[in-house]
């Protein structure tokens, strides 16, 4: 039997879905349905792994080379060892503490003992891969939870993101959570997600008569940070979306 065909099976029986599997593990949806799919066949050491202990097995059994009654899980690659989450936690670097916190947000939705008393108008993304507000950071992918709409978040949101960063400063902060209208016209001065050759940043935007596009850092500190998109590059920048804010800021220098 295929590997895919036993991470399958074994995950059904454990009444988990792809999702759930897919978060422990540490890769996307797409990718664990290949992983299952056999489109991906050669799946890493790590990963084979990791996908026993989240599952309570072995990889041998993953691998075929043992039966179910034989496989026992190895403490070694059981997914939470002695040390416990919040040990887990504190190995992490700030981005994968982020991320972790935002999982805990969306599991506590879901599985929480006593759910929290808030109305809830449907469903918002939010998408784990932290943007940058002053570095590079992953472009928004399939990495994503549902979290529950409430009336404090605000009108016409499309999807959430949490910032990194200090560019943006005083106005958006570190690690805050931001909200943005997928598709919306940007003016000069307005703070937007961009998309330029791979990466994402979080910026105010401004373009000059020339055709020249300037994304700007709010943090006077953090001028080097500021990002020159030349005519000839425009095609390669995109707008995902409108960041939602109380007012317009003001505009900074370039």
């Amino acid at each position: 039997m295929r590997i895919g065909e036993n991470i399958k099976r074994r995950r059904q029986e454990l009444d988990m879905t792809l999702e759930d599997v897919a978060r422990r593990v540490g890769v996307s949806r797409q990718t664990m349905s290949r992983y299952e799919t056999g489109v991906i066949g050669n799946i890493p050491g790590e990963k084979i792994e990791a996908l026993a202990g989240v599952l309570n097995t072995t990889p041998a059994f993953l691998m075929g080379w043992e039966t179910a009654s034989e496989a026992e899980p190895s403490p070694a690659v059981l997914p939470f060892p002695e040390e416990g989450i919040s040990g887990k936690y504190y190995r992490l670097n700030d981005q994968g503490q982020l991320m972790a916190m935002d999982y805990v947000d969306f599991l506590l939705t879901r599985y929480a003992l006593v759910p929290e008393e808030t109305e809830t108008l449907g469903t918002i993304r939010l998408y784990l891969h932290t943007p940058a507000a002053g570095y590079a950071a992953p472009v928004l992918d399939d990495d994503y939870v549902e979290l529950p709409r409430t009336k404090e978040m605000p009108r016409g949101a499309d999807y959430c993101v949490n910032i990194s960063g200090d560019s943006m400063e005083p106005y958006l902060h570190d690690r805050q959570r931001i909200y943005v209208i997928r598709n919306a016209r940007l003016e000069d001065g307005d703070v937007g997600l961009w998309a330029y050759r791979g990466e994402v940043f979080c910026k105010q935007v401004v373009e000059d008569p020339y055709g020249t596009v300037y994304l700007l850092s709010a943090n006077p500190a953090r001028q080097d940070a500021n990002i020159t998109v030349p005519p000839e590059s425009v095609p390669e920048l995109r707008c995902l979306g409108k960041v939602i804010l109380p007012k317009k800021l003001p505009l900074p220098a370039r």
